[in-house]
């Protein structure tokens, strides 16, 4: 199942909001990035290379399961989630967009 997912560093108190089709895949490759050093979001590279993969919590927040739907209208569903979390989230919780 996708969803919209967190990762967050207990050391740094930050959290990164993100959004996919498949969790298990998207965890897999944050995972390969940041281990690689080539995570797209560099504040988020650079609190993975201090802390470690021990400091970091991978959770799914909104899992929309398997929802038999076209694929535009599961990315629309999924895209405006993430939006609305975001929004919320970025009020009371320090990420690493800031």
């Amino acid at each position: 199942g996708g969803g919209v997912y967190t990762i967050s560093c207990n050391k740094s108190c930050k959290v990164y909001i993100g959004s996919a089709k498949s969790f298990k895949d998207r965890f897999i490759k944050h995972i390969k990035d940041l281990n690689a050093n080539r995570h797209i979001n560099k504040k988020l590279q650079n609190s993975w290379n201090l802390h470690g993969l021990e400091n970091f919590k991978f959770e799914e927040l909104e899992n929309l399961g398997e929802i038999v739907v076209g694929r535009a209208n599961i990315e629309s569903m999924i895209n405006q989630l993430s939006v609305t979390i975001t929004k919320r989230y970025s009020r009371s919780l320090k990420t690493f967009l800031s």
